[in-house]
């Protein structure tokens, strides 16, 4: 399996239903947090957020959409206003975010 922007990486959790990834970055409007997770129903979810240096939300707009589909999944849905692969700098698009959860499905699968 291959974890894109891997050096932002800050933890990952293989559970028995789910494989949840969360990336931090370091930006200049602060600390950026995005979560990945793949559920073994074949759902999705995404979680961007703006954090303070515990790891605590310190921004009302964060945004969240669970119940995706993998089959779904599209570079337009997982960064739906553009601005997010320039805040999230390593984040080219989601055709590597895509894969992963593919990988993820696929894994869970053959566990």
């Amino acid at each position: 399996m291959k974890i894109p922007r891997d050096q932002n990486l800050h933890s990952q959790s293989f559970l028995s239903d789910k494989l949840e990834f969360v990336w931090v970055f370091q930006e200049k409007t602060g600390i950026l947090k995005f979560v990945f997770g793949v559920q073994k129903n074949g759902l999705c979810y995404i979680e961007f957020a703006k954090i303070d240096s515990v790891g605590c939300y310190i921004d009302d707009q964060i945004f969240f959409m669970s119940d995706i589909e993998i089959n779904t999944l599209d570079s337009k849905l997982i960064f739906p206003y553009g601005k997010f692969p320039e805040e999230y700098n390593n984040f080219q698009n989601g055709k590597e975010l895509i894969q992963l959860a593919v990988e993820s499905l696929e894994y869970m699968k053959r566990c």
